[in-house]
């Protein structure tokens, strides 16, 4: 099986933090839209007979294409003799399509009228980029939209036809109950709010009878929703960042990416802080950033699913003025463990260090990542991996139109060592649930590398932060705050 990320890179404006390739207008997007068209075609037998699973929408802001161009873009692929992965719906109807197709969202791109032509197209996963449903997070961040329009954009892609899953209601009851009582001292407001929240929720079954009826008659194809949320920024306050989670708790959304806020280089953020050193001194990325926060995406290196998606519209601040304050490693770390104690309470498992889901909802197309599964990156600066190479396109807007317009593919390639595999492995590999397999390295890599991984883990599974059993060597709880700077001391360096 393989994958498919598709690299849409227009915004209406960059969000400060964010170092992903994309450009802060749609001036050319028709022309990057039929070249992007053309890669498709020259790019037919890149994953051979591997048979396409899934399909990511990633940018950049991909809702800036219109439904009908994104369907465009998926029969171009199925009509370019991909070898797509049969899949059977309940009545186990056959059809050649895959198994998930996922569009990034902005809170702010999301209308009614977008969201019913996607109840239409094959597109089935939406990952809303919500980042906080505070406002003052939004603005250091410099989103566009504001919490309001959050909780709006969750609320009408739930009535546009996505079913919240039984597994959620339960999880998300018994999450209000642990929080009800854990506040004794709050009776008055409690029952006040209670009364309230019944009301709301006689409301959300009535939507969700409303929903099911949609279903039926519009044959919709959402089938599920994730949110992305961000900790460790200075604004955010450990009590607003417990709210965030419990939101996407009491939603029932069965999928949650959370990243730890990072200053990434030559970024508005970074010169931002940096401004600001006169009043208080800011060195480079702390450690622990560098163990939990900074995720390797694969439109970038190629390695692991995408970070903050850096998806955006035009921002209530100019992204280049003013300062910010600097982030706080003992804060984002702080955050990252009452992450990782709301969501397992409330039934979610951590599947990934950055990624949460009810059983069953994992990403497939993420996932594969960290499985090494072959993917094909298209559009400006996109990566692609079939198991022996890496290719990555350039990050040039002018020069991948220019390109594809005289048949020729813009991209640079490596041939992978097989240090490199399996440093890439153990990158991967660590940060999930299942680990790192020494089987599985013996099998693929030899076993002196068995040898080399058991004598550099020696030390971390004395200290705690990894655990070994039949053969997998899979991170601890204490671990996971270091995992980055562990799966470098398990690296072969050549």
């Amino acid at each position: 099986m393989a994958g498919i990320y598709i690299h849409i890179p227009f915004c209406k404006q960059k969000c400060n933090y964010c170092n992903f390739f994309s450009l802060a207008t749609t001036k050319f997007r028709d022309a990057f839209f039929h070249s992007l068209l053309t890669e498709i075609e020259l790019t037919r037998d890149y994953l051979g007979d591997e048979p396409v699973e899934t399909i990511y929408f990633g940018g950049g802001t991909p809702s800036l294409l219109s439904v009908e161009q994104l369907d465009e873009i998926l029969g171009k692929v199925q009509g370019s003799r991909f070898k797509v992965q049969e899949t059977r719906d309940e009545k186990q109807t056959a059809s050649c399509q895959p198994q998930e197709i996922t569009l990034e969202m902005n809170p702010d791109d999301v209308t009614p009228e977008y969201l019913d032509a996607l109840t239409h197209s094959a597109i089935n996963r939406i990952s809303l980029g919500v980042q906080s449903f505070f406002d003052e997070d939004l603005n250091y961040l410099t989103r566009s939209h504001d919490a309001r329009q959050a909780l709006m954009a969750v609320e009408m892609i739930l009535d546009a036809g996505y079913q919240i899953p039984d597994a959620g209601c339960r999880t998300r009851d018994e999450g209000r109950r642990t929080k009800d009582e854990g506040r004794g001292t709050r009776d008055e407001g409690r029952r006040t709010r209670d009364e309230g929240r019944r009301t709301k929720d006689e409301g959300r079954k009535t939507k969700d009878e409303e929903r099911n009826s949609k279903l039926e008659t519009r044959n919709s194809k959402l089938e599920t929703i994730s949110i992305d949320l961000i900790y460790g920024i200075p604004t955010l306050t450990n009590e607003h960042w417990r709210e965030n989670l419990q939101r996407v708790i009491d939603f029932g959304i069965p999928h949650l990416s959370a990243y730890a806020l990072t200053v990434e280089p030559k970024t508005p953020l970074a010169w931002q802080i940096n401004k600001g050193a006169g009043r208080r001194a800011q060195g480079a990325v702390g450690s622990w950033q560098l163990a939990v926060g900074r995720k390797h995406s694969p439109r970038h290196q190629g390695t692991t699913a995408p970070q903050h998606h850096g998806t955006t519209a035009p921002s209530h601040k100019n992204p280049g003025s003013g300062i910010r304050d600097p982030i706080s490693d003992d804060q984002a770390a702080e955050q990252f463990e009452i992450l990782m104690d709301i969501m397992e309470k409330a039934g979610y498992v951590q599947y990934e260090i950055s990624n949460f889901c009810l059983p069953g909802f994992e990403s497939r197309h993420n996932s594969n990542y960290w499985k090494g599964v072959p993917y094909l990156g298209l559009g400006p600066s996109a990566h692609s991996y079939n198991g022996t190479s890496r290719r990555w396109n350039i990050s040039n807007l002018t020069s991948y139109i220019r390109d594809l317009g005289s048949g020729i593919l813009p991209f640079e390639e490596e041939l992978l060592t097989v240090a490199q595999e399996y440093n890439e492995y153990v990158m991967t590999s660590l940060r999930t649930i299942r680990g790192s397999d020494l089987r599985e390295i013996g099998e693929q890599f030899g076993m002196e590398y068995v040898t080399y991984f058991r004598h550099q883990a020696i030390r971390h599974l004395a200290s705690g932060h990894l655990t070994e059993q039949s053969g997998i060597c899979t991170l601890t709880r204490n671990g996971k705050f270091l995992a980055d700077g562990i799966a470098a001391d398990l690296f072969v360096v050549e």
